[in-house]
C-alpha cells in the first residue's frame, strides 16, 4: 500500500536508508575508498567496453524483445570474462538467477529448480545453459542464447549439468561455481564436484568459488541501465501520485494498488496481459496475453 510513512506509524525514509550507529564502528575507513576506486574503474572499463562492436560469440535476437541489445550484453559479457580471467578460472558455472538474467535475460518462476549457465573465459567459446525441460520455451524465445539443453523432472537436474560441462568443457582446469548460491543445495554442489572430478576427460584440477562475481560487475550500472531505472521510476512516481490523489478513507489495499497500476499503461510500461476483444473472444473480460 503505497501511503506515507507518517500515515501507517512506520520509520522515516530517511531513518530506513541510513546505516546504523552499531554499524559504522565495523566499516574501516578503506573500504569506502576501495568502493570508490572500484567504481571508478569500472565505470571507465563500461565506457571502454561500450565502444567496441560485440565481436565476440554472444548469441542472437530471440523471437520476444530483449530488455537491452545485443551489444549491452556483450559488454557484460566480456567484462565478466576479464574478471574470470583475473581470477584464473577456465568456466563458470552459475545459478543464481538474478546473475542468469544479467548475461542472458532468461527469467523464469521456475527458479527454485536446478537451471545453470556455463559461461568459459574463452570468447571463441559459446555460453550455454541447463534448465529445466518445461523451461525451454523461456530460453528459446526470451533470451539470447543459442546452445541450450535440458532435463525432465524424473531426471536429477545437477546430474544433467554435469553430463553436459563433461562434453562441452573438456579442457576447463579451473571451474568456478557459486558456492554461496540460494539454488545450489550443499548436496548439489558435492555431486557437481564429483562428477567433474571422477571422470580424467573432464581434467579438472579444482573449483574456486564465484559467488560474487557478476553480482559485483552488476553494480555498476550502465548508461542504458541508468536511463531504464530512470524510466521505471518515473512509472512508479506517476502511480504514486495519482493513488495519492485519489485514495479516500474506507478504501482497500487492492483498490489502491489498481490505482498504481492504472498509471503504467499510460505511461508506456509494458503489461503482461491485456483485455481481449469481446467481439473475437465472445467473452465479456477476456483475458489474452500481450504480443
Amino acid at each position: 500500500m503505497f501511503l506515507p510513512n507518517e500515515t501507517r506509524g512506520g520509520p522515516s525514509r530517511d531513518s530506513r536508508y541510513q546505516v546504523q550507529p552499531s554499524l559504522q564502528g565495523q566499516l574501516s575507513q578503506s573500504e569506502p575508498q576501495r568502493a570508490t576506486f572500484f567504481g571508478a574503474a569500472m565505470k571507465r572499463k563500461l565506457q571502454e567496453v561500450a565502444s567496441k562492436s560485440p565481436t565476440l560469440t554472444l548469441g542472437r535476437q530471440p523471437t520476444k524483445d530483449l530488455p537491452f541489445t545485443l551489444q549491452e550484453y556483450a559488454s557484460r559479457l566480456e567484462l565478466t570474462r576479464e574478471s574470470m580471467a583475473a581470477a584464473g578460472l577456465d568456466l563458470m558455472v552459475l545459478t543464481e538467477p538474478e546473475d542468469i538474467y544479467y548475461l542472458t535475460a532468461h527469467q523464469t518462476v521456475g527458479a527454485p529448480q536446478v537451471q545453470a549457465l556455463m559461461v568459459p573465459v574463452s570468447p571463441n567459446e559459446e555460453m550455454y545453459f541447463v534448465t529445466r525441460l518445461l523451461e525451454v520455451s523461456n530460453a528459446e524465445h526470451r533470451s539470447l542464447l543459442r546452445l541450450y539443453f535440458s532435463y525432465s523432472d524424473y531426471e536429477v537436474g545437477i546430474e544433467k549439468v554435469a553430463e553436459v560441462v563433461r562434453e562441452r568443457s573438456t579442457g576447463a582446469r579451473v571451474v568456478g561455481i557459486q558456492r554461496g548460491s540460494k539454488r545450489l543445495a550443499p548436496a548439489q554442489y558435492e555431486t557437481l564436484t564429483e562428477r567433474l572430478t571422477d571422470l580424467a576427460v573432464a581434467a579438472v584440477c579444482r573449483f574456486e568459488d564465484c559467488t560474487h562475481l557478476v553480482g559485483r560487475l552488476r553494480l555498476i550500472k550502465s548508461p542504458a541501465e541508468q536511463a531504464m531505472i530512470r524510466r521505471a521510476a518515473e512509472f512508479c512516481a506517476a502511480g504514486v501520485r495519482l493513488a495519492q490523489a485519489r485514495a479516500r478513507p474506507g478504501m482497500t489495499e487492492a483498490s489502491i494498488s489498481a490505482l498504481v497500476y492504472q498509471m503504467r499503461p499510460l505511461q508506456g510500461a509494458l503489461e503482461r496481459f491485456v483485455r481481449a476483444d469481446e467481439a473475437t473472444t465472445g467473452r465479456t473480460g477476456a483475458l489474452r496475453p500481450c504480443r
